[in-house]
C-alpha cells in the first residue's frame, strides 16, 4: 500500500512516482487479462477540503480506473486502524 499523507492540492507535487507506478502497474494488469485486476483507491485523508468532486477531477486525467474515497474524520480514522 502506498501511502503519501498529504492534502490533494500539494499531492501532484509530491506523489507523482507513486502515482505513476500505480497506474503503470494497472495497465500492466488490464494488459495480461488473465485475472481480475485489483482496485486501486485513493483516499483523501482531509474531508473538509477534498470533496468528491475535487477527487474525482484530481483523478480523472490520472488514470479511468483509480477510485476515490473520502469520509469524516471518524471514518478515516476507523480505516487507518483497521490496515
Amino acid at each position: 500500500m502506498a501511502y503519501c499523507p498529504l492534502r490533494l492540492h500539494r499531492l501532484s507535487r509530491f506523489c507523482p512516482l507513486t502515482l505513476r507506478l500505480l497506474t503503470q502497474a494497472l495497465d500492466e494488469l488490464k494488459g495480461e487479462g488473465e485475472a481480475p485486476i485489483p482496485e486501486a483507491i485513493f483516499i483523501s485523508i482531509d474531508p473538509e477540503r477534498d470533496v468528491p468532486s475535487k477527487i474525482t477531477a484530481f483523478l480523472a486525467p490520472i488514470h479511468q480506473d483509480l477510485i476515490g474515497l473520502t469520509g469524516t474524520h471518524t471514518e478515516l480514522k476507523k480505516l487507518i486502524q483497521s490496515v
